[in-house]
C-alpha cells in the first residue's frame, strides 16, 4: 500500500505559529525518510489551531528540506485566487522541484464568514460561486502549455504539477470524473464515501494527462504502542472538534484536559486508533472499501514527538523502509 501523509500544521495549546511550522518541516523530514510517499499541506484561514495559511509557501519550504518525497497542497482553496496566479505560483515550483509538485484543489472556503470577506479582494459583491470555471480555468493552463504559452515549461510532463480534486461528496467525484482528474476523498470528514467514489470511477473521462481514473484516500489515525496510549493521544483531536461544533474558539489541548472534557461522540466522522496492528488492519479495510490507490494519513496529537512516532510506526508496520527515521530538522 502506498502511504503519504496529510499534515494540517496544528498548533498546540502553549505553543506558537512558527513552532507548529518548524514542526511541519520537521515532520516533513521525518516521513520521507520513513518511506512514505507524499507530503500534503493544507489551507485554513482564522483558524487559530491550524498555521496553514498560504500552503504554496510550506510547499516550498519542505521540497526544499528534503529528497525524493512528493509535497503538494491538500488543497489550495481556488474560490478565494486568481486561476492564473495559482497557475504562475507553481509553474515556479515544478521548476525549482521538477517531478515532485502536487497541486491538490479544495472547493471550500475554509474559513468563517468574516474571514472568507477579509480575503476576498472586492467586496463591493457577494462572492461569485465560480468554482467549476476556476477550476477548469487553472486545467487549461497546466494542460494546454505549448511553446506559445505562458506556461511553455509544463510542456514537459516532469515539469508540471500533479493536479489532484479534493472532495467528501458526490458533487466533487462527478466534477473530477467528467474533467478526468486524480481524486482525492476526505474520509476524515466523511466516512461514507465509497459509494462516491465508486461514481468517480465509473464516471470517469479520459484527459490529456489522466488516462484511467485515480482515487486517494485521507484517513485519520491515530497510532502509538499500545491501544490505551493512542486512546489518550487521540483525545486532544476529538475536543478540538467539539469545541469548534459548539461555536467556541478551537484549540488543540493536551490530552489529560481533554480526557476530562469529551462526553460525545463524532458524528459522520472516522479516527482509526489503537496499536500498529490494529491501524493497520483498519486502514486496510477503509482502503479496500473505497478501492483507494493511495492512502494519506493525517494524525493530529498535542506532542509533536508523538505525531511523528505515530507514523513511524505506522511506517513500520507496513513494512516501509525507516532507516533514517531519527533524522531531524537540524540535519537536512
Amino acid at each position: 500500500m502506498i502511504l503519504g501523509v496529510l499534515d494540517e500544521s496544528p498548533v498546540p495549546d502553549g505553543l506558537s505559529r512558527a513552532k507548529a511550522l518548524e514542526n511541519s518541516l520537521d515532520l516533513a523530514i521525518a516521513v520521507e525518510a520513513a518511506g512514505y510517499r507524499r507530503h500534503w499541506v493544507t489551507e485554513h484561514h482564522g483558524v487559530r489551531v491550524m498555521a496553514g495559511v498560504a500552503p504554496e509557501l510550506l510547499v516550498a519550504e519542505i521540497a526544499a528540506a528534503t529528497h525524493e518525497l512528493r509535497v503538494g497542497t491538500g488543497g489550495v482553496l481556488l474560490t478565494h485566487y486568481s486561476p492564473y496566479k495559482v497557475a504562475e505560483c507553481f509553474e515556479v515550483l515544478t521548476a525549482l522541484h521538477p517531478g515532485r509538485i502536487d497541486l491538490g484543489i479544495g472547493r471550500s472556503r475554509g474559513a468563517d464568514d468574516a474571514t472568507a470577506v477579509a480575503l476576498r479582494r472586492d467586496r463591493r459583491l457577494e462572492a461569485a460561486d465560480d468554482f467549476d470555471e476556476q477550476f477548469a480555468e487553472l486545467l487549461g493552463y497546466v494542460r494546454h502549455a505549448d511553446d506559445a504559452s505562458e506556461f511553455a515549461s509544463w510542456a514537459s510532463a516532469d515539469l508540471r504539477p500533479e493536479v489532484w480534486l479534493l472532495g467528501s461528496s458526490d458533487r466533487s467525484a462527478n466534477f473530477a470524473a467528467a474533467l478526468g482528474v486524480r481524486y482525492a476523498f476526505a474520509d476524515f470528514n466523511n466516512y461514507q464515501g465509497a459509494t462516491a467514489v465508486q461514481t468517480y470511477r465509473t464516471s470517469f473521462r479520459a484527459s490529456s494527462t489522466e488516462a484511467t481514473p485515480y482515487v486517494m484516500v485521507a484517513i485519520a489515525v491515530v497510532c502509538a504502542d499500545t491501544s490505551r496510549e493512542a486512546r489518550i493521544l487521540s483525545t486532544t483531536l476529538k475536543m478540538s472538534h467539539a469545541l469548534r461544533r459548539k461555536g467556541s474558539p478551537a484549540r488543540l489541548p493536551t490530552p489529560t484536559e481533554a480526557r476530562e472534557y469529551i462526553d460525545y461522540e463524532l458524528r459522520h466522522q472516522r479516527l482509526i486508533v489503537g496499536d500498529p496492528g490494529e491501524v493497520k488492519r483498519e486502514i486496510e479495510a477503509v482502503a479496500a472499501a473505497y478501492g483507494a490507490d493511495e492512502v494519506l494519513v493525517i494524525t493530529v496529537v498535542h506532542d509533536h514527538e508523538a505525531r511523528k512516532h505515530s507514523y513511524r510506526l505506522l511506517a513500520d508496520a507496513f513494512g516501509m523502509s525507516s532507516d533514517l527515521s531519527g533524522r531531524s530538522l537540524r540535519e537536512a
